[in-house]
C-alpha cells in the first residue's frame, strides 16, 4: 500500500490543482472475510493484496470528487476472450512457449473467472481531481 499511496502522493508535484487522475485496478470484492481475500489475493494480480480502499488511498493523497466504475462484467469477458484466443491457438502456443506455461496461464485465468463470479475479484476504474 505504501508504494500505491507515494505514487498518487507523488503526483501532486506534478498536478496542478484540478487535474484529474484515473487508474484501474483488480482488487478484491467488497466485505471479503480474510479467507476469501487470501484467495482473491492469491488468484489476482499482486496489487490485488491491499489492504485500504483506493478511494481511501486517494482522499489521503488530497484527490476529490472520487469515483469509482466497476468494470467487472468486461474485466471477465476480457479473461474469456483470452481463454479462447489461447484454445483456438493452443498448437501454435505449446510449440511457442511450452505446456507449462500454456496450462498455467489457461488455469489462472480459469481461477480469475471463478473468482469473478464468486465475487471475489473486480476491476474497478477509479477517477478523482487533485485539490
Amino acid at each position: 500500500m505504501r508504494r500505491k499511496l507515494s505514487v498518487l502522493r507523488a503526483s501532486n508535484r506534478i498536478l496542478k490543482s484540478g487535474a484529474r487522475t484515473a487508474f484501474l485496478v483488480i482488487e478484491p470484492g467488497a466485505g471479503l472475510e480474510p479467507r476469501l481475500r487470501r484467495r482473491a489475493a492469491r488468484v489476482g494480480p499482486a496489487a490485488v493484496s491491499v489492504r485500504t480502499s483506493y478511494a481511501g488511498m486517494l482522499n489521503t493523497a488530497r484527490f476529490s470528487e472520487i469515483t469509482e466504475q466497476d468494470l467487472t462484467r468486461t474485466f471477465r469477458e476480457t479473461q474469456l476472450d483470452w481463454i479462447d484466443a489461447y484454445d483456438a491457438h493452443e498448437n501454435e502456443l505449446r510449440k511457442t512457449i511450452g505446456s507449462d506455461v500454456f496450462d498455467e496461464r489457461q488455469a489462472g485465468r480459469h481461477q480469475v473467472v471463478k473468482a469473478i463470479d464468486d465475487n471475489i475479484l473486480r476491476r474497478t476504474l477509479y477517477t478523482g481531481v487533485h485539490r
